[in-house]
């Protein structure tokens, strides 16, 4: 009653263990997934902000591109103005050059008649007044003229003036204007380099949470494989503790085999399991096994065991002669072999775990089985 107790016990704890391992592993993968799916939106909030970031540097470069070339268009209407204006001086000076030199000829003419005039004594003075008068016009007439070209040269600097100032307006206006986009867009690059720093820092974060929480279901893990292993050695011990048995296998021939062909090489697997006649029954106890598909008995555990064998044979050639032969093997290696009717053989052998101990016949063409002649068995002894 105590060791089912015990069986149970150990049954309710591996359950538990189980149960915790299952919900360890389901919290990790939960886990996983909100880190993946976390990071697939910070991934698409990133790639949102990148397509922001080019729209806007496009849209920059659009502005700039026209402002340039507004700037451009300007620059060349004020210098064909100007071309205008200096074409229009270049001909007010030329006017007032033949202007001056008209008036140069007018003096000239004055000069000359003034002094025919002073040169003859009888010249009426009426004249020489009324020469005065012409010349006096003359020069009223050029101060006009210099007055004219003077003021139409105060009106072209001034309006060259303030097309200056207005595209030098305007340049100021665009710089500032760039000026501003340019800060908003360094202003963008840095929110986003933020933004990028504070996700990659969140990544990390979380990763590191993963690789803490992986080592912790990786201990759970190891934890669950001790306690596993520790559960087994218990139930083997306790099955140890119940049985009581040291391992022990003897097998009889079978009595229904008559006459039956054999080949060389071949494994016997002729030995009864199942016998009513209790004078043969077949003997596997503390956990010995028989594998009847190649004649083998399994051993349970590392030992030293004692495995003997003994064969009768009746086997004939075709020649009347007489021919068998068997070896004990263990896995494909031949440890010993008999060849002589009824022979005994038996050896002490170390095998582990799991290790298995056949016969293979080596030479004969038929044979007759001897319930009473025809054992295999092994135990262990320590």
């Amino acid at each position: 009653t105590e060791l089912s107790e015990q069986l149970g016990q150990l049954d309710s704890d591996v359950r538990e263990l189980n149960a915790t391992t299952k919900e360890a592993v389901m919290e990790l993968n939960d886990q996983q997934q909100r880190t993946e799916r976390e990071l697939q939106n910070t991934t698409t909030e990133l790639k949102e902000e990148l397509d922001k970031l080019d729209t806007a540097i496009t849209e920059l470069n659009a502005t700039t591109r026209e402002t340039l070339m507004e700037i451009t268009d300007e620059q060349q209407r004020t210098q064909l103005e100007l071309q205008n204006v200096t074409t229009e001086l270049k001909g007010n000076i030329d006017m007032l050059a033949t202007d001056v030199t008209k008036l140069n000829a007018t003096i000239g003419e004055a000069v000359h008649e003034l002094n025919e005039q002073l040169d003859s004594a009888d010249a009426d003075r009426e004249q020489l007044a009324n020469a005065t008068n012409s010349v006096i016009d003359a020069l009223e007439d050029v101060e006009d003229a210099v007055t004219r070209i003077n003021a139409s040269l105060a009106e072209t600097a001034m309006e060259l003036r303030d097309k200056q100032q207005g595209t030098e307006l305007a340049l100021q206006n665009v710089t500032t204007e760039l000026r501003e986009k340019v800060e908003q867009l360094e202003n963008g690059v840095t929110m986003l380099n933020t933004t990028i720093e504070k996700a990659v820092d969140e990544l990390n974060e979380q990763l590191e949470l993963a690789y803490e929480e992986r080592e912790e279901l990786a201990n759970i893990t190891n934890s669950t494989i001790d306690a596993l292993e520790a559960v087994e050695d218990a139930v083997m011990q306790l099955n140890a503790s119940i049985t009581n048995e040291l391992p022990v296998a003897n097998l009889y021939g079978d009595a229904t085999a008559t006459a039956l062909s054999l080949n060389a090489d071949e494994t016997a697997t002729f030995w009864n399991t199942n016998d009513s006649n209790p004078d043969f029954a077949p003997t596997l106890k503390g956990g010995m096994q028989y594998n009847g598909t190649i004649g083998a008995i399994i051993v349970p555990k590392h030992g030293i065991y004692y495995v003997y064998v003994r064969l009768g044979f009746n086997a004939t050639d075709s020649a009347g002669e007489s021919e068998y032969g068997y070896a004990l093997k263990v896995g494909d290696d031949i440890i010993s072999t008999g060849a002589i009717d009824s022979q005994y053989v038996g050896q002490l052998l170390t095998l582990g775990q799991g290790e298995q101990v056949s016969i293979e016949i080596s030479q004969t063409n038929n044979y007759i089985v001897a319930k009473d002649r025809t054992i295999f068995g092994a135990f262990l002894l320590s």
